[in-house]
Formats: structure tokens, sequence, C-alpha cells
């Protein structure tokens, strides 16, 4: 199994650089002796968030720029889809 996490929410996943080392990342992968491709992110891909404020923060602003900024490189790459969605409210805990 190959592993990857993104901390998506610092990287901003527009930089040519992230690109270029998942890129290189995926490519390296025999997917014959490595099956499995598993690439955990901070925030989701297909939110199915309400938060469609105007700022650069908002769920479903920063799921669109992911989608279009990698997932064609996992598409491509034939990197499963799994969401997993974990929300607290302050003091719940």
């Amino acid at each position: 199994m190959r592993t990857a996490l993104l901390v998506t929410h610092l990287a901003e996943l527009a930089h040519a650089w992230l690109r270029r080392w998942i890129e290189r990342d995926l490519a390296a992968v025999d997917r014959i002796k490595t099956p499995w491709l598993v690439v955990g992110v901070h925030r989701m891909f297909y939110a199915d968030s309400s938060d469609y404020r105007s700022n650069d923060d908002a769920d479903q602003t920063v799921a669109a720029r992911m989608r279009s900024s990698l997932e064609d490189l996992f598409r491509d790459a034939k990197v499963q889809a799994a969401e997993h969605q974990y929300h607290w409210t302050p003091g719940s805990r």
C-alpha cells in the first residue's frame, strides 16, 4: 500500500511544485507490487456542506479548487475515492 497525506488547507494545491510532486509520486508506484493507493486530504474534494461563503476558505470553494487542481491526477492513477467527515462543536469534546 502506498499512502500520501496532503495538508490541503496549507498547500493550496494550485502550487506547481505540489502538483509535480504528486505526479512523480503516483507515477513511481508499481501497481502490480502496490495495488492500493491511499491519499488522505484535510479538506474534501466533494463537500456536502452548505458553506458557500464568498471567502477563500469556504468548503465549496476549497473543494472546487482541489477538484480542478488534482482530480485528473487521481483519476488517471486510479486512486479510489472515499470520504469521511468529522465535525465537532467547540466545547463538546
